[in-house]
């Protein structure tokens, strides 16, 4: 059994030793027009892939566009804060994505908490 990172819910993703694709968007989301808005979330990955090659992936896609790729070789023993430059979409309304792929071995967990825009 997985923690989250903050309460008692996250978003655990892949982890099925097969080939599969899943993911998880919200459409119509508002990027602050001020400032440097970003997205930061906490991730934990766990695996039973070794080594740096990246089998698995989880993808930050905002409108289609692939912002940030994480794989089996960021996995750790714990959460770990991630941020994402979001300037290129100030003051829009946008769809964001975490987006995970996993090959037909091993598998690979990404755990997802924490997620916010500002």
């Amino acid at each position: 059994m997985q923690s989250a990172h903050g309460g008692a819910w996250y978003a655990a993703m892949m982890g099925y030793g097969t080939t599969a694709t899943e993911s998880l968007s919200q459409s119509n989301i508002a990027v602050p027009s001020t400032g440097s808005p970003k997205l930061t979330f906490w991730l934990k990955v766990s695996t039973q892939e070794s080594g740096s090659i990246a089998y698995d992936t989880l993808k930050v896609n905002v409108n289609g566009t692939t912002l940030a790729t994480y794989s089996n070789a960021n996995a750790g023993s714990g959460y770990v804060q991630k941020t994402v430059d979001l300037s290129a979409y100030k003051g829009q309304s946008v769809k964001l994505e975490f987006a995970g792929a996993e090959d037909p071995y091993l598998t690979t967990i990404f755990l997802v908490d924490d997620v916010a825009i500002g």
